[in-house]
């Protein structure tokens, strides 16, 4: 089984990258609430890290692509 990589240590430009790699043509305003939608699920789901994830890479879109 894969280790989970420290929230801390991921490259958070690749992960938004990825992110919005998985919405082609949507703006990056609906890319950022559909990740954050998700990371309410996850957490529903009781997989917080993975919410945890979702939130940090939405809010890296947020800040850098966005503004």
């Amino acid at each position: 089984m894969k280790t989970r990589n420290p929230l801390d240590e991921v490259d958070w430009d690749e992960a938004a990258g990825h992110l919005v790699g998985a919405f082609p043509g949507a703006s990056l305003a609906e890319i950022v609430a559909r990740a954050e939608a998700a990371a309410v699920t996850l957490d529903g789901w009781g997989k917080t890290h993975e919410a945890e994830s979702m939130r940090r890479a939405a809010a890296h879109v947020r800040r850098r692509m966005i503004n």
